[in-house]
């Protein structure tokens, strides 16, 4: 995973551990379907740290809501 469970848990405003297995998949789902939309793979566009570009990590956080 790109976006990890914390960051949605932030994003979301959640403080609680409940959901983090339906997160995790949610996560999942989002980061295939931006994938496929970009027709390429992450890998390609890795920042110099091994992260995602801001746009693609909010647009992942974004679909988990």
């Amino acid at each position: 995973m790109y976006v990890t469970i914390e960051e949605i848990k932030q994003h979301l405003y959640i403080d609680f551990e409940a959901d983090d297995i339906l997160l995790a998949d949610m996560i999942q789902a989002a980061e295939e379907i931006i994938e496929k939309y970009l027709n390429t793979d992450y890998t390609t566009l890795l920042n110099e740290d091994g992260t995602l570009p801001f746009p693609i990590k909010q647009a992942i956080k974004i679909m988990v809501r």
